[in-house]
Parts: C-alpha cells; structure tokens; sequence
C-alpha cells in the first residue's frame, strides 16, 4: 500500500469554484467496471494520461494563480472490491497512516460522502510542503485527489482546498455495462 500512495503522490505532484460542469472520467478501459462523474469548475481545463492501470486527470482552474488539482484513480489489490467505508477500524488506520507518512505534519479528516462511502482528507500546511490530499475507494480502487500551487510558492487558501473537497464529494459511480 505505501508503494501506491507514494507512486499516487509522485505522480500528481508532476503533472476557487464558483459554477461547476460535469465530467465523466473512465479509468482504465481495459479492466473497468465503473465510471467517475465529478463536478469540476467552469471553465477548467483537462487533461487525462494513463500509465499502466493509473489514470490521472489533470484540472487546471482558469485564473492565472490558480493551482493544479491532480485526480489518480489506482487499483489496490489488497482491497479488491471494497470502497473505503467497507474497510475494518485496523484496515482504515493503516490506510491514513500510510498516506501520513509521506507528510511532516498533516491534519486528517474524514468525512462521509453523499452516496455513504468515506472521503480522508489531509492537508499539509507547511512552509517548504503546502498540498493537500483526498482519498477515497470504490470497488477497490483508490481515487484521489491532490492539489499545489505548480510553483511550490504560493500558499494554498482555505477555498482551494475546499474546492478540492467539493470536487471528491461530488463523486459519483457510473456502473458500466459491457
């Protein structure tokens, strides 16, 4: 599991919403078995790449200093066919502490989402390190969520990271029939 959290967060970190537009984003076509609907801010550009079973979607909010919200959506074969809420207390804590400790000083929250599943969020706010995360699971796929400023100086504000929140909540499964 630290090798997909860390090979999830390498990945992003190399690659304010005030209306929204719906996009439908489809993982990995060749083992798929569902598709993401998320809301994303008007106006957003994106860009999707794939490597191996990975699939990241780039959104860049338009606005000159607007950061870039990175969304990976991973399988995890230690959790084949689990969302997040199904995950056991010990499951879920080693899962949060796998994610923590590629962070110096993260704050975690978990919330659940409108569909039931859980949302853990981490927000590293620190000088030399100021990203935040979001992670959830469905069908044993991990979909997360990372967001920075692209030049590492600014520091995110309470809305972009809140808009990051607002992204992943408004998540929804799209069963696929083949």
């Amino acid at each position: 599991m630290k090798k997909v959290v860390s090979l999830l967060l390498a990945l992003a970190l190399l690659m304010g919403a005030t209306s929204a537009m719906a996009l439908t984003i489809t993982p990995n076509e060749a083992s798929q078995t569902f598709d993401l609907e998320i809301t994303i801010p008007e106006g957003a550009k994106t860009e999707e790449s794939e490597f191996g079973e990975i699939h990241i979607t780039a959104i860049r909010p338009e606005g000159g200093n607007a950061p870039q919200y990175q969304m990976v959506i991973a399988p995890e074969e230690e959790y084949g066919g689990k969302n997040l809420s199904d995950l056991t207390q010990e499951e879920l804590g080693k899962l949060v502490a796998d994610m923590k400790e590629l962070m110096v000083q993260p704050t975690v929250e978990t919330l659940t989402m409108a569909d039931g599943n859980l949302l853990i969020v981490l927000n590293e706010d620190q000088e030399q390190n100021d990203f935040a995360s979001a992670y959830t699971m469905y069908d044993g796929y991990v979909v997360s969520m990372y967001v920075a400023h692209e030049d590492d100086h600014d520091k995110l504000t309470d809305d972009e990271t809140n808009a990051m929140v607002q992204m992943m909540q408004s998540l929804k499964v799209l069963p696929v029939t083949k």
